[in-house]
């Protein structure tokens, strides 16, 4: 990764407010949209909660079958309904695609950058629990100039695998958390103090989400990308097509 000098770290220059600093517990905090609280969100504490989810999640499919197999058989008269249900397709697992629009958010130093965003994905559904998924996000470019007139740009695309734990709620809703690595191409300049520089990093990414049959929107955090500080987030919405 290149290294850049970058000047005028301080105050927030003309956001309104919006921004984010590390603290001494290695906590992040981020803020959408001006005059909001603060979303704090312990790395640590999220590691301990997602390993949990990961493993109930892992436990729910055998527990399911579990009790499918401890319960009553049907009466006979159900035989040939059962044999039908047995041949359709199953609904939990198989191939799906997708597209989405969303909005990204990239703070470095004192820049506050965001601009739209697209996402292509492809994914494939292990059971009604599980999933994993592959996709790409384009980040339009965007520019900030500071109290101090220095103007900085970024840019940049992400390709990331990841897996998804889902959790559903009832026939038509569950919740998901993705955890994963991104694989971040960006370009950043900052007039008289950084020259155009394009680098490429991977990171540990994670996402949550709220999703229907079609329709998912979701929060994902890609860390801190750089050592000057480079912090990107993404709001998104998604359709997708099931094979």
């Amino acid at each position: 990764m290149g290294k850049h000098g970058c000047g005028g770290g301080g105050g927030g220059g003309g956001d309104g407010g919006r921004g984010r600093r590390p603290n001494a517990n290695g906590q992040l905090a981020t803020t959408f949209g001006a005059g909001s609280a603060p979303w704090r969100l312990s790395m640590s504490g999220f590691a301990t909660w997602a390993a949990g989810l990961l493993i109930a999640g892992a436990l729910l499919p055998l527990l399911s079958s579990a009790a499918s197999s401890s319960a009553p058989s049907a009466p006979n008269k159900n035989t040939a309904q059962s044999v039908a249900s047995q041949t359709s397709p199953n609904p939990d697992h198989g191939f799906y695609i997708g597209a989405g629009i969303g909005y990204y958010d990239a703070d470095y130093s004192d820049a506050f950058l965001n601009d739209g965003a697209v996402t292509l994905f492809l994914g494939y559904d292990l059971n009604a629990y599980f999933a994993v998924e592959l996709a790409a996000v384009q980040f339009f470019e965007d520019s900030f100039t500071n109290d101090r007139s220095a103007r900085t740009t970024f840019k940049g695309a992400v390709f990331s695998p990841s897996v998804i734990s889902k959790y559903p709620l009832d026939e038509h809703f569950n919740v998901f958390l993705r955890l994963g690595a991104g694989y971040i191409d960006y370009t950043t300049e900052r007039d008289r103090l950084l020259p155009q520089t394009t680098d490429a990093t991977t990171q540990f990414t994670f996402g949550l989400g709220v999703a229907t049959k079609y329709l998912t929107a979701e929060y994902v955090n890609y860390g801190e990308v750089d050592e000057l500080g480079l912090e990107l987030e993404q709001l998104r919405l998604t359709a997708k097509y099931r094979f």
